[in-house]
């Protein structure tokens, strides 16, 4: 017999469900949403019984979702995104606004992050026609700078006055090799193995990842200076060395099998560093309508409060 109440009568009782995700207690949660933290509370113990069964987990150091709740928050987190994406669409949708727009990024953000971005925002704003240009940081920053591109998407830039930059979002660094490979490897064995990574690819503007091994203590005698990650990984998945790359590049590879993340027994797992993707453009380029609504449309798709770099002004 289906159940009376069902998740779509409770839409809103998710919000109280991701604000304690984010503020990691009710009471902070509460303060957030303005109510009460009864009502809060309440609105919790209303949802856990229309699903039958616990969201939360209360615990000596404070609160935590459980396993069913962090899939059901992570669902709403998108939900809301899209919502605010429909809104921005139909406050712009009377406005029929159009024109071009350049954007520059390095090739592993257009092959991993730009397809699906491109794709929902040519649907939902046909009449603004975005070129994707890729290339190296350094020649994306200088094309900023000469009017060639209103906006480049690239890891962590270097603050500038008249730069403003929005953070899209952060992730980490991690080796990854073959599936023949044990999970842990000894140190002294994974500095036999090769190195293979994106030579021209930066932890942030000015620090190139080779750069940031050496400083790592890697002796690079046997590092591969290979122009992409997706490169990186396909020699890796042949067991013919490590490769550095980016957590979300090598999902998919890990979730089909052909790659596995590798710890190395005396190095901390934040050895190798997160890092930011963020959205630039110039602050003179800012009345650019199709720059703003492609820039609100970046920031609803990654994050519904994005953070600022310090000292960017935005």
């Amino acid at each position: 017999m289906p159940r009376e109440t069902r998740l779509k009568d409770h839409l809103e009782k998710l919000r109280v469900l991701v604000a304690i995700s984010r503020a990691g207690s009710i009471s902070q949660a509460a303060t957030r949403l303005h109510m009460t933290q009864a009502a809060a509370s309440q609105s919790i113990k209303v949802l856990e019984r229309a699903l039958d069964f616990d969201l939360l987990v209360r615990e000596s150091k404070g609160i935590r979702l459980t396993e069913r709740g962090q899939v059901l928050c992570e669902f709403s987190k998108r939900l809301f995104l899209e919502i605010e994406a429909v809104e921005a669409q139909l406050a712009t949708a009377s406005e029929g606004v159009s024109g071009g727009l350049r954007v520059g990024t390095h090739e592993t953000l257009a092959i991993h992050i730009c397809p699906p971005v491109l794709d929902a925002f040519s649907k939902m704003y046909p009449g603004i026609a975005v070129s994707l240009i890729s290339g190296r940081v350094d020649d994306l920053v200088r094309a900023l700078y000469n009017y060639e591109h209103h906006m480049i998407m690239s890891v962590e830039p270097q603050p500038r006055d008249d730069l403003k930059i929005a953070v899209l979002y952060e992730g980490c660094f991690g080796l990854y090799g073959g599936v023949k490979l044990p999970a842990r490897i000894a140190l002294d064995e994974a500095a036999r193995m090769p190195i293979l990574t994106d030579a021209s690819a930066h932890v942030r503007q000015g620090l190139p990842i080779p750069s940031f091994l050496a400083g790592c203590g890697f002796v690079l005698d046997r590092f591969h200076e290979l122009n992409s990650f997706e490169a990186a990984m396909r020699i890796a998945a042949y067991g013919l060395g490590l490769a550095l790359v980016p957590d979300r590049n090598a999902a998919e590879a890990v979730a089909s099998g052909r790659l596995r993340k590798i710890d190395i027994d005396e190095l901390d797992t934040e050895t190798f560093g997160r890092y930011r993707i963020c959205a630039s453009w110039l602050k003179r380029n800012e009345s650019y309508k199709p720059l703003q609504i492609f820039r609100d449309s970046l920031l609803a798709r990654f994050s519904s409060a994005a953070e600022n770099v310090p000292g960017s002004g935005v």
